[in-house]
């Protein structure tokens, strides 16, 4: 990883700083803040990288979002996590998140989410899905609904036996 990254991608502790500042703005609800901290408990190793992920996850979700779209979130941060929100007017003296996000590669991105507990074991409260990062029960009821709307289509209606008599008259 690139020593050019912001230090909220580096070190926790610095992590944790900025998404409390971020939750006594209102950018972040402090859901949000305080779903990456239990995730940073239970995976002591886990990435900062990791651990903002599963924050803007939650924030995504709140946000009515499944999931968080880690390419996206990189092509153009403030607007895909609506960040800072409409109307707020103290954006200079906030570090925004295409600040955070500069320099920071999709590859290196996922490099930091692999081999993580909250990502690889059984159960997992987290699932990394191509480049979206989801909280595992919203990975589900996609995966549910996808299922369900590809059996829909492989059902195949049988046509009214008096078909060609209604299309005549």
């Amino acid at each position: 990883m690139s020593t050019t990254l912001a230090p909220a991608l580096r070190d926790r502790a610095e992590l944790f700083a900025l998404l409390s500042i971020w939750s006594e703005r209102g950018w972040l609800r402090e859901l949000d803040r305080a779903l990456a901290q239990l995730f940073a408990e239970l995976d002591p190793d886990a990435s900062p990288l990791l651990l903002l992920g599963a924050a803007l996850a939650s924030h995504q979700l709140g946000q009515g979002h499944v999931c968080l779209d880690l390419a996206a979130t990189l092509a153009n941060p403030d607007f895909t996590l609506s960040l800072p929100p409409e109307g707020d007017d103290a954006q200079e003296s906030m570090i925004l998140p295409s600040q955070v996000l500069a320099g920071l590669s999709l590859e290196s991105w996922l490099a930091a989410c692999a081999g993580s507990a909250l990502l690889e074991s059984e159960g997992a409260p987290l699932v990394l899905s191509g480049a979206c990062l989801y909280m595992r029960r919203y990975w589900s009821y996609e995966r549910q609904v996808a299922g369900n709307i590809a059996r829909r289509l492989q059902a195949s209606a049988a046509a009214p036996s008096d078909l060609a008599m209604r299309l005549a008259s």
